[in-house]
């Protein structure tokens, strides 16, 4: 409910309750990729659907809510799944309208009421407490046409935005392509123009406030008071984002998730910048575990490229030119789509203070509260026989250890298989490999250099 909502604002026939009086959090239950067997039910993770099963663990409709990894995240199943042990899963009372409860709990923004500091979680008391506003069953109903009415249109006019958007990138690409490929030019390896040098680790707890950009894999990841590079440069991801491009005028502090190439006199760092931007340099990813290039292989690409630097020069003032016009249209969409959001959530405020549809004027909403507490008696009671007929053992979480407590308990570096299967991330590896990419982004962790197709994972500090 909003805050500023008082009791004498309540709309006429909606009632004010908690969500422990109209939902039950139950636990997804554990299913390891190894024990799939494909079939026709979704098997859902925090994130979405993680692959198929040939049996269900509970009917349609539900909403399965991001537990571990993406906390908060909401999803619908209309019929037949299998929610995993990184989820709650809520199977609503035939009381409620399954699609109001769903489209309540994206509004409420589950994931603001994790309050874990180390290990992202969502506490189901926490979300017990939480008030809202609950009209009669049929203007539940009303409410949820509206919104999916208005979602729809919303939908519509920003899937064309999304497409002219794409549109726009490859306008990007080909003008760069269409004005600097030329046969007559000369045609260099990168090694040959150029020192494509290693990144410097810098972690967070070592940088120091400042106005010098720190650059990661993924961009401008922080900010510090000493450069690791005064010129102009080109900064490469390595590690994680491989192959993005960034560039950057003023100097900078590239970290070692990223190559970076300094200006030259000999050669227009910004025609080789945009030489590169029509290379396919994600498809030179050699790891099967954590993404990441090899110097090497990045050194071996040919580009095309004009003998003189006034040419070069001249070359990319006509790209930056043409790139300008596309450049103001592609602001524009940028800034349309940011709005999306916020508009779909002042619908959700509208329908949820009772602002979108009339009120209702019958009194359905009397014993409302009385027939869910039935539902749930009886639920609870078949949930009991439920979990007294699984027998299956399952390792609690607690007697797992994260990623860097193992690490760190290692003498050596450790296989990163051995990892996942000794981490509390054992029944999901979907969870163990995003917090693996952002340890290593955090710069707590690298992965050695490859033996074969083994990977080993070690802590910075040891």
């Amino acid at each position: 409910m909003d805050k500023k909502q008082s009791k004498y604002d309540i709309p006429k026939g909606w009632i004010e309750v908690t969500l422990r009086d109209i939902i039950t959090l139950e636990y997804g239950r554990g299913l390891t990729a190894k024990e799939r067997r494909e079939g026709d039910y979704n098997v859902w993770g925090a994130n979405g659907v993680v692959g198929t099963h040939d049996d269900f663990l509970i009917e349609g409709p539900a909403i399965i809510v991001g537990r571990k990894g993406s906390v908060g995240a909401v999803h619908y199943s209309q019929r037949e799944c299998w929610p995993i042990d990184t989820t709650y899963y809520i199977n609503p009372f035939k009381s409620l309208s399954s699609r109001f409860i769903y489209y309540l709990l994206k509004y409420i923004n589950l994931s603001s009421l994790d309050k874990s500091t180390t290990i992202p979680g969502l506490n189901r008391e926490i979300v017990y407490s939480q008030k809202i506003l609950l009209p009669p069953l049929n203007e539940q109903y009303q409410i949820v046409e509206k919104i999916e009415e208005l979602f729809s249109e919303l939908d519509e006019s920003y899937q064309n935005l999304k497409i002219a958007k794409i549109k726009t990138n490859i306008a990007v690409l080909a003008v760069i392509k269409r004005v600097s490929q030329n046969n007559r030019w000369r045609q260099f390896k990168i090694k040959e123009l150029c020192e494509v040098k290693y990144g410097k680790s810098l972690p967070k707890i070592k940088r120091i406030s400042g106005n010098i950009p720190v650059y990661g894999s993924s961009g401008i990841a922080g900010y510090h008071n000493v450069p690791l590079v005064n010129n102009p440069s080109i900064i490469i991801g390595r590690k994680g984002n491989v192959g993005q491009l960034y560039f950057s005028e003023e100097p900078c502090f590239p970290i070692d998730t990223t190559f970076y190439i300094e200006e030259t006199p000999e050669y227009n760092l910004k025609f080789i910048y945009y030489q590169l931007q029509i290379k396919n340099l994600p498809s030179l990813n050699t790891s099967t575990t954590i993404p990441g290039m090899n110097r090497e292989n990045f050194n071996e690409i040919n580009i095309l490229i004009p003998n003189s630097i006034e040419e070069q020069k001249y070359i990319v003032d006509e790209i930056e030119e043409q790139l300008s016009i596309i450049d103001k249209f592609t602001h524009t969409i940028n800034q349309e789509l940011q709005r999306k959001e916020y508009i779909y959530q002042k619908i959700l405020q509208q329908a949820y203070s009772g602002k979108l549809t009339k009120q209702s004027t019958n009194n359905f909403y009397e014993n409302l509260l009385e027939k869910i507490k039935i539902e749930k008696e009886e639920r609870n009671k078949q949930q009991t026989i439920l979990k007294k007929n699984y027998s299956k053992v399952k390792v609690m979480e607690k007697d797992r250890l994260t990623i860097t407590q193992i690490l760190q308990k290692s003498n050596s570096p450790i296989l990163a298989e051995e990892l996942w299967k000794q981490s509390i991330h054992a029944n999901d590896i979907d969870d163990f490999y995003a917090e693996l990419k952002m340890l290593i982004e955090k710069e707590e962790i690298e992965e050695l250099p490859r033996d074969g197709k083994r990977s080993y994972l070690k802590l910075k500090s040891k």
